[in-house]
């Protein structure tokens, strides 16, 4: 079966959208105002980010363009830290 299958391997960052993803506790804690939200560390660390429309449009692309690379980082162009999601 070798060299019947193309694969590509996507890494993507957090994904969220549409309220079932990692963050949706957080954006609820701070709607309902509940309190501080928790920020490990001093929250200077780079969360990437994607959201799911953004991912399904690059795995769609990728189905009909399979050459186009072996190794994807499927993440947005501009980055988060903790502290700034959580404000």
């Amino acid at each position: 079966m070798q060299g019947k299958f193309n694969a590509v391997i996507i890494s993507t960052g957090v994904i969220y959208g549409y309220e079932q993803n990692t963050l949706h506790y957080l954006f609820k804690s701070a709607w309902l105002d509940e309190g501080s939200l928790p920020v490990f560390g001093k929250g200077s660390n780079v969360i990437p980010l994607i959201h799911i429309d953004d991912l399904t449009k690059i795995i769609h692309h990728l189905m009909h363009n399979i050459r186009v690379s072996k190794f994807v980082f499927a993440v947005e162009s501009e980055t988060s830290t903790l502290k700034e999601i959580t404000k």
